[in-house]
């Protein structure tokens, strides 16, 4: 498609759930940009970890448990404001039904003292 609109940004679009996917993309399809859907739901710094992936950006964001219950506190206080209650706000969201998705997993950040 890139190849045969030259006068217009090309955006890719898909299976966007992480910086290294929208890279994938970008190089398989030579697209301007990607869009994010539901990659974003349950991954509210999915948005940083693609701007640290730009060009002339430095590369790869990690995160710690705390930081990440950090920006999901952050997230729900948002929800919250909005709905008017936290009844309202946790129920409507479909972001918080998704929280796990954003957790690191324990693989690949192993305790400092050990499993279990």
């Amino acid at each position: 498609m890139k190849a045969v609109v030259t006068t217009i940004p090309v955006l890719g679009n898909g299976d966007i759930w992480s910086a290294q996917d929208a890279l994938d993309m970008v190089a398989a399809t030579g697209c301007d940009g990607v869009v994010v859907g539901r990659g974003c739901l349950g991954r509210p710094w999915l948005f940083t970890d693609l701007a640290a992936a730009s060009p002339g950006r430095r590369r790869g964001c990690s995160r710690t448990l705390g930081e990440v219950a950090r920006r999901w506190r952050r997230h729900t206080e948002y929800l919250i404001e909005f709905y008017g209650s936290e009844l309202k706000a946790c129920g409507i969201s479909k972001a918080h039904r998704l929280v796990p998705e954003g957790i690191p997993s324990r693989s690949r950040h192993p305790s400092p003292t050990g499993p279990g």
